[in-house]
C-alpha cells in the first residue's frame, strides 16, 4: 500500500526567532506605562487642510505620566512623483530635525521643550516626545505620539512647521490644567506584574480574559 504523502510532508521545521525581553520595565519617557487606559480629551486641531494635504492632531489621552496623541497626516494620491507605496507617506513624515521634515514639540508653562527627533534627554528638568506606533498606506499616516512627562499646569502649547510642503510654523495653545484633570480619569486596569510585563501570546490562558475580578 502507498503511504499517503501530504503537501506538508518533508517540510522542514524552522525554529522560531527568539522572543524578544518583553519583562523589562519601561522607562517613563518611552511609552505610555501598561496597565493603563489613559483619561481623554476633547482636544483635536486640524493643523493644515489644503487641495493636497492634511495634517491634524487628535485622539489626547492623558496618564499620570504623559500625554499620548494622534498626528494624522493625508496626502493626495498621486501628487508625489516616484514611489506611491504603502511606506512613501511614513517616510515622508518622518519627524525628526532635517530641513525637508516636518517638525513637531510642545512647550511647557515652565519653559522646557520636548521636540519630536531630538535625542531623549534624562533628568527632572527634561521632556522628550517620541512615536508610540502607527500605520496607514501610500496616502495617509497616523502616528501615535508620546510626550513625557505630562505638562504642568499652564498654558501648554503645541507647535508644527514643515517648509518643504509649505507649512510655516504654527502654534497651538492649550490648558495644562485639562490635562491633569484628564490624567485623574487615568484607570489603572491591574496591579502587580502584569502592569508592568506582558505575556507572551501563546502562553496567555484565554479563559481568564472573561474574569470580573481584576488580575494579580
Amino acid at each position: 500500500m502507498l503511504a499517503f504523502v501530504t503537501f506538508f510532508d518533508g517540510v522542514p521545521d524552522v525554529q522560531p526567532d527568539p522572543v524578544p525581553d518583553l519583562q523589562r520595565k519601561r522607562p517613563p519617557w518611552e511609552a505610555p506605562p501598561r496597565g493603563w487606559v489613559g483619561g481623554p480629551l476633547p482636544w483635536h486641531v486640524e493643523i493644515f487642510s489644503g487641495a493636497n494635504l492634511y495634517v491634524a492632531m487628535g485622539n489626547v489621552s492623558a496618564f499620570p505620566s504623559g500625554v499620548l496623541f494622534d498626528v494624522d497626516v493625508r496626502i493626495r494620491p498621486g501628487i508625489t512623483d516616484g514611489d506611491d507605496g504603502p511606506g512613501r507617506t511614513h517616510r515622508l513624515v518622518h519627524y525628526s530635525l532635517q530641513s525637508r521634515s516636518p517638525r513637531l514639540g510642545w512647550a511647557f508653562s515652565d519653559g522646557r521643550k520636548a521636540i519630536a527627533g531630538r535625542p531623549i534627554l534624562q533628568g527632572p528638568n527634561s521632556a522628550s516626545l517620541i512615536g508610540n506606533g502607527g500605520g496607514g498606506s501610500g496616502s495617509d499616516w497616523l502616528d501615535h505620539m508620546w510626550l513625557w512627562p505630562l505638562p504642568p499646569a499652564g498654558p501648554v502649547v503645541l507647535a508644527y512647521s514643515w517648509e518643504a510642503a509649505g507649512i510655516s510654523e504654527r502654534e497651538f495653545e492649550f490648558d495644562g490644567r485639562e490635562l491633569a484633570e484628564a490624567a485623574g480619569r487615568a484607570k489603572l486596569l491591574w496591579v502587580g506584574d502584569q502592569s508592568d510585563n506582558r505575556k507572551v501570546v501563546d502562553d496567555l490562558d484565554l479563559t481568564r480574559l472573561g474574569e470580573q475580578q481584576p488580575l494579580g
